[in-house]
């Protein structure tokens, strides 16, 4: 398979940016909007997602393997129409956190909030996790070419 490495370097550069831009409104927004405390639950969120991306590719290893363009078209996008949804979901259902013992729709709220701030790191670790695979490939194919 031949992979156009300027085109693949961009398009992770374009990925990683898009996550960081994310990941920083996100806690502008829910500083500004709920809490400031809420804010440092978007790190644990990020990682939360990129490490079950990795989880998914560990238990399926092919991902990508076949449709590596598409894949990553694919998973980009989805993290790009994913996190603008969660943002159209913040301004369509606000939370307030004072009201999570008097009402169990904040509580189901909050849950909402966090799998939906999830779902965007998680496929844009899946994109950047995707092109690691290429390169584990050539490092292995290196290393034991070497020996």
């Amino acid at each position: 398979m031949q992979v156009p490495y300027p085109r693949l370097f961009r398009g992770i550069w374009l990925i990683a940016l898009a996550t960081l831009l994310y990941e920083i409104a996100l806690i502008r927004i829910l500083s500004f909007t709920i809490w400031y405390h809420f804010a440092y639950v978007v790190i644990s969120t990020a990682l939360l997602g990129f490490g079950a991306s990795g989880a998914v590719l560990a238990v399926r290893p092919k991902i990508g393997s076949a449709d590596l363009q598409g894949t990553l078209y694919r998973t980009s996008l989805t993290a790009g129409l994913t996190g603008a949804g969660f943002f159209a979901l913040m301004l369509t259902l606000p939370f307030d956190p004072m009201r999570i013992l008097e009402n169990p729709r904040d509580m189901v709220l909050l849950v909402v909030y966090e799998v939906g701030a999830t779902v965007p790191f998680f496929f844009s670790g899946l994109s950047v996790a995707c092109t690691s695979g290429i390169w584990w490939g050539l490092a292995s194919a290196a290393h034991w070419q070497c020996r």
